[in-house]
């Protein structure tokens, strides 16, 4: 006959070993979730480097140079375009003779101007 004794230790040692198996797939599975982050970390590192590669490459001195002179025709400012502020058009300084400003002309872009990112114009998001 087996002894109360001897059954009780086996019956912990069974459940040590239960425990060491479930402790083990669980250090697997936690493994391969680390390995996961790491490899996604990995490739969001590469376009990063990647995205300020292409940065670097449209932000050269040289290149804006050549764009603003191909498609700007800027000159300096002229006397004739300063105003004073009393001569500005509206209701702007107070006065309330002045023609209100909403009966001029409103000019619309020619061309449609580009909506923001969703969630602004800095995301957060790596």
């Amino acid at each position: 006959m087996i002894r109360l004794t001897t059954f009780i230790w086996l019956a912990l040692a069974a459940v040590v070993v239960a425990g060491l198996f479930h402790l083990k797939y669980e250090v697997q599975d936690q493994e391969r979730a680390l390995r996961q982050i790491k490899n996604e970390t990995a490739a969001i590192q590469l376009r990063t480097q990647s995205l300020y590669a292409e940065w670097n490459q449209l932000n050269r001195p040289d290149r804006l140079r050549r764009m603003l002179a191909a498609r700007a025709r800027l000159a300096p400012v002229a006397g004739q375009q300063l105003r004073e502020f009393s001569e500005l058009p509206g209701n702007l300084n107070g006065d309330p003779n002045a023609p209100a400003l909403a009966r001029r002309p409103v000019r619309v872009a020619a061309r449609p101007v580009a909506a923001a990112p969703p969630g602004g114009l800095i995301s957060n998001r790596q």
